[in-house]
């Protein structure tokens, strides 16, 4: 019977993590839209200066507006309901010059309300979103 000593465990083990982790860092750049894989792939800048507008008659509603940019070619906007909740995508702009969001949905008194905007470019492979933008914080 061969007995091993932890020290032996502990170095094997060491060794097939260092191995795993190796070997898991060549990554396949296959994907259409991946940037570093594909130089003709631009990744959107990110949008900034949001602002908003509450609207309390004859419905409630909030307008979130942002700051242009020029070489995108639309918008996704999303809410949440803290800034540690999940974030649910409440609208898509299918233009750069379309630069506000009106939000209608179940806008309710007393309650407090996080957006966050993102850019997209549209290639033929499909859609590549840049990150969010900060969030705003609309208690209404």
């Amino acid at each position: 019977m061969i007995k091993s000593t932890p020290l032996k465990i502990h170095y094997s083990l060491v060794v097939l993590l260092l191995f795993l982790s190796i070997s898991s860092c060549s990554l396949d750049r296959k994907n259409p839209l991946d940037p570093v894989g594909n130089s003709s792939i631009t990744v959107p800048g990110r949008v900034i200066g949001l602002t908003y507008s509450k609207i309390t008659s004859p419905q409630n509603l909030i307008i979130v507006r942002w700051n242009r940019l020029s070489d995108v070619d639309g918008y996704y906007v999303y809410r949440g309901f803290s800034l540690y909740t999940k974030k649910e995508r409440i609208g898509t702009i299918e233009s750069n010059l379309i630069t506000e969001f009106v939000d209608s949905n179940n806008i309710l008194t007393g309650r407090r309300y996080f957006y966050w905007v993102s850019a997209y470019i549209e290639y033929p492979q499909g859609r590549i979103e840049g990150k969010l933008s900060d969030h705003i914080e609309v208690p209404f």
